[in-house]
């Protein structure tokens, strides 16, 4: 996708609005889908529909996905050593927790089945800390540094994650951060676990623990307000070198960011070419919602059926003169395409178009009375009109 191939607002560009992003270098997309994407809660992929997508997300270009919880699940033990045999292009996240009694067994099962990078959980807000692991600060600190120290040198990266990262304290938040690290901890993870972040307190948090340690910063934003795309974009504005991700922006409850609206914001809005080939974006989506059974919303931004649809007649007539007065991108960058939607608000220059595509000519005076049979069908139906009802009703008129 070329950028004389969209068309957003010029105020994105301004240096009064770029100057103030900290973009990293080289961001990395971590794709969570076979994690996370499985918390959703009907959705449950076997090793072989996991391998499927992964396979998929390597062809697309993602570079990191994650392979589950090796150390509590078998046959995500069996993913990450099926990813790693078939040499895939892409790097593979562990995640284990360090708050449960047999931890030491989970870190082991989970750099046993060879990922590049082990992900260490804790809770690090107060709310977790007493209600949930039933610890103090200070023993959470030990177990962590423990933990680390535990897994370090053993093959696989270390990143720490302190879950529930935005309801935590900064100072102790950044207490955690210096001890993890000091114990051989070469990521730090800043998860919005509860989605419990507006996008300028992420910038806020994530900007912090940016200026504080010269690490790699993650983020992992849920979307249970609708912000996790926002928030994901937040934490790149403030200098975050890796992005958590899902198709389709399945996950836990409301999902996470999607990584579809995530590459292209920062195509279309910061200009930052991920490699991605865009072109697969909706074949990914689409063999996500084949694989889980999720279907994907029609409106579904960039994705969905219905994402470059238009209705209202006007729209239609300027947007066959030039389609970027109402599409910032074409379509096709994601694999879509341009429809016109036949329903209520359905005037001349949608019927004309249609009958167009369909090789059908029809005078004034038929169309005028297409229109008015349209618009009575849509609103007995409720809905629009498929193709063949729309050709149902071109035929009627014109036998007159």
């Amino acid at each position: 996708m070329q950028h004389d191939e969209f068309v957003a607002s010029a105020y994105n560009y301004l240096p009064e609005v770029l100057g103030q992003a900290r973009i990293a270098k080289n961001l990395i997309l971590n794709d969570t889908s076979t994690r996370e994407g499985e918390q959703a809660s009907d959705v449950s992929l076997g090793v072989e529909g996991k391998l499927t997508l992964i396979r998929k997300l390597a062809e697309v270009g993602v570079p990191q996905v994650q392979g589950g919880y090796p150390g509590k699940s078998k046959t995500d033990r069996e993913l990450v050593r099926r990813v790693r045999d078939e040499g895939l292009n892409v790097k593979v996240e562990a995640i284990a927790s360090l708050m449960f009694d047999n931890w030491r067994e989970e870190v082991d099962a989970s750099l046993d089945a060879g990922p590049d990078v082990l992900g260490l959980q804790y809770g690090v807000s107060d709310i977790r800390l007493q209600y949930a692991h039933k610890v103090t600060r200070q023993e959470m600190l030990a177990k962590a540094a423990e933990g680390v120290r535990y897994a370090r040198g053993r093959g696989a990266l270390i990143k720490f994650s302190p879950t529930d990262t935005t309801r935590a304290d900064l100072g102790f938040l950044k207490e955690v951060c210096a001890t993890v690290l000091d114990a051989g901890a070469d990521r730090i993870g800043i998860s919005d676990t509860a989605g419990a972040m507006a996008p300028a307190g992420m910038k806020y948090l994530v900007g912090s623990i940016v200026d504080a340690f010269d690490v790699p910063i993650q983020v992992h934003c849920h979307n249970d307000y609708g912000l996790a795309l926002a928030n994901t974009l937040a934490g790149i504005e403030a200098g975050a070198q890796i992005v958590d991700v899902t198709v389709n922006g399945l996950g836990e409850r409301t999902g996470n960011a999607s990584l579809d609206e995530v590459v292209i914001a920062l195509k279309l809005f910061y200009g930052v070419d991920l490699g991605i080939k865009t072109e697969l974006l909706k074949e990914l989506s689409d063999l996500m919602s084949e694989l889980t059974g999720v279907p994907v919303s029609p409106y579904k931004p960039l994705v969905g059926e219905d994402a470059f649809a238009h209705k209202l007649d006007q729209h239609i007539k300027w947007m066959l003169i030039n389609p970027r007065l109402y599409e910032c991108i074409p379509p096709e960058a994601v694999g879509n395409r341009t429809k016109v939607a036949i329903g209520k608000y359905t005037g001349k220059f949608a019927i004309q178009y249609k009958l167009g595509q369909m090789g059908i000519e029809a005078s004034e005076e038929q169309v005028a009375a297409i229109k008015e049979e349209i618009e009575l069908e849509a609103i007995r139906k409720k809905s629009g009109l498929t193709d063949t009802e729309f050709l149902r009703i071109v035929e009627r008129v014109r036998r007159g």
